[in-house]
């Protein structure tokens, strides 16, 4: 099952780490997927609402959004080799990716498809740095809330100086 499943996301057969793939599925697809648009990219926090912030803005009508994520083993061409489900038993060197499908509304506009097929994998490399930065902010503030915590009134002069440490 798990490779019938690579076989029918054509997209993911390839990819690097770091890169993101897009396609269009046009509406008459033999395997009945279209239109659509799918991406497969790494995993991220906040990966979703880039996306979906992105098809609104640019007025792309969709009618059903899934977002499996999955891990992946490639070879060292990013030939995918096996995939499962996220969260479940990974094999050592096992990456997570995203494997979206966007279900477009038959009335969608081109224009705005083509737009987004221009600008998803920079919103994505985008959302990916948020969560980056995210990440790094979090730690500094966590830090920053600890030696608060741990002055005596010294550096950080103030009544309500432990209204902001933990």
């Amino acid at each position: 099952p798990q490779r019938r499943v690579a076989e029918k996301f054509v997209l993911a057969r390839r990819r690097r780490v770091g890169e993101t793939l897009v396609e269009v599925v046009a509406a008459d697809d033999p395997g009945g997927f279209g239109p659509a648009l799918q991406v497969v990219t790494d995993e991220a926090t906040l990966l979703m609402d880039s996306v979906t912030v992105l098809l609104h803005r640019l007025g792309v009508a969709y009618v059903a959004l899934m977002h499996p994520a999955v891990w992946v083993l490639r070879d060292a061409d990013g030939i995918l080799t096996e995939v499962g489900p996220a969260g479940g038993d990974c094999p050592p060197g096992a990456i997570e990716e995203s494997w979206i499908h966007i279900q477009l509304s038959p009335t969608v506009n081109q224009r705005a498809v083509s737009e987004a097929v221009r600008l998803l994998p920079m919103v994505v490399t985008d959302a990916r740095q948020v969560a980056a930065d995210s990440a790094a902010l979090t730690g500094a503030l966590q830090h920053l809330a600890h030696e608060i915590a741990g002055d005596d009134g010294t550096r950080f002069p103030g009544p309500d100086r432990m209204d902001v440490s933990y």
